[in-house]
């Protein structure tokens, strides 16, 4: 892997006292679910919520076919198009 198609983040708790921080490297073209699991792991949460990842006012998340509208979630387990 090159550069070029790593992300590096910076991840930081918003609330927290003491700060968390941590950084983290991924492949650019990372799935939003595996993100997730990225970040779970970097805080050292057990993934025992659901979540969601928003961008504007497009959320991606686990679908949960018992949400009250799941409808209104994008699947995280799906490639985001960059075009």
């Amino acid at each position: 892997m090159s550069a070029a198609t790593i992300a590096r983040l910076k991840i930081t708790l918003d609330a927290v006292t003491p700060a968390v921080l941590r950084r983290i490297e991924v492949p650019f073209d990372i799935r939003l679910d595996r993100l997730h699991l990225a970040l779970q792991a970097a805080i050292g949460w057990t993934n025992s919520h659901l979540y969601e990842i928003c961008a504007g006012d497009v959320g991606w998340s686990t679908l949960y076919p018992e949400a009250d509208c799941p409808e209104d979630f994008l699947d995280g387990a799906r490639r985001v198009s960059t075009k």
